[in-house]
């Protein structure tokens, strides 16, 4: 299932993002797997830490996926609403994509909290939270990592 998930937000990844200019877009395709990979890492070194047990299977990589689309929904809503960034002429379609993607899940995450981090026996729940909540910190601050790194032109978000 954990690659099924996520395959699921690498497919959705790109719709949310199709109406941005191709630097911008590629900028985040690379950030993207830069904050997935960054935010399991972490969650499972912290993870390590404070258990001193190794963890397994790949679903720390889903839910950080699943966080930088969100994180980056977010960035698109707030170019788009506020006129201003990359996504600024995204219009009503882009929003709508958007909308669909980050909505559902939203009302999953707050309604549905021990579905959303697949709580049950043997599952690491720590893992889940803390790689979705890395990713999505980190996709919603490309703006600011875009200048540091002195990359396109404007900020994102």
């Amino acid at each position: 299932m954990n690659l099924v998930g996520l395959l699921s937000f690498f497919l959705v990844f790109p719709f949310t993002n199709y109406f941005l200019p191709g630097e911008e877009k590629a900028g985040r395709v690379v950030f993207f797997l830069a904050a997935v990979f960054a935010s399991t890492v972490l969650s499972n070194v912290v993870w390590i830490v404070i258990v001193n047990i190794g963890s397994m299977g790949a679903s720390g990589l889903v839910y950080a996926s699943e966080g930088a689309v969100m994180g980056f929904c977010l960035v698109n809503f707030w170019d788009i609403y506020s006129g201003e960034g990359p996504g600024a002429g995204g219009g009503r379609g882009a929003l709508l994509v958007n909308l669909l993607v980050f909505v559902p899940v939203c009302v999953w995450m707050v309604f549905y909290t021990s579905s959303f981090l697949s709580y049950g026996r043997d599952v690491n729940v720590l893992i889940h939270g803390s790689s979705f909540v890395l990713a999505f910190i980190l996709a919603i601050e490309w703006g600011n990592v875009k200048k540091v790194l002195g990359i396109g032109g404007g900020a994102g978000a």
